[in-house]
């Protein structure tokens, strides 16, 4: 099974959102919160 390079893509943007800082996805937390 292979994995596909979209899924790939997401965990590596996920982890560099994370390394970003607590802020940021605060912030973003909010938003999805608001909307």
């Amino acid at each position: 099974m292979r994995q596909r390079p979209s899924l790939k893509k997401f965990i590596f943007l996920t982890v560099i959102f994370h390394i970003a800082g607590g802020q940021f996805c605060f912030f973003s937390l909010l938003l999805l919160l608001c909307f």
